[in-house]
């Protein structure tokens, strides 16, 4: 009976010790901030353009296919 109870406490009781050794180190830092110089929108008309752009020559190209045929 004694290598019964000493198994299960063995487990128990180095299961505390890790939760105790995990609690001591305490909270992980904060997150960095983002750099300074880089915008999150910094070309966003560039983009715009760049789609509107795209957008005409889909639909031109399609339309160019579609009377092809």
């Amino acid at each position: 009976m004694n290598k019964i109870v000493s198994k299960p406490f063995f487990a128990v009781v180095l299961f505390f010790v890790t939760i105790a050794s995990q609690a001591k180190q305490g909270p992980p830092p904060p997150p960095a901030a983002p750099p300074v110089g880089l915008p999150i929108d910094g070309n966003i008309y560039v983009l715009l353009v760049v789609s509107l752009a795209f957008g005409i020559y889909k639909i031109y190209n399609n339309k160019m296919i579609k009377t092809s045929k």
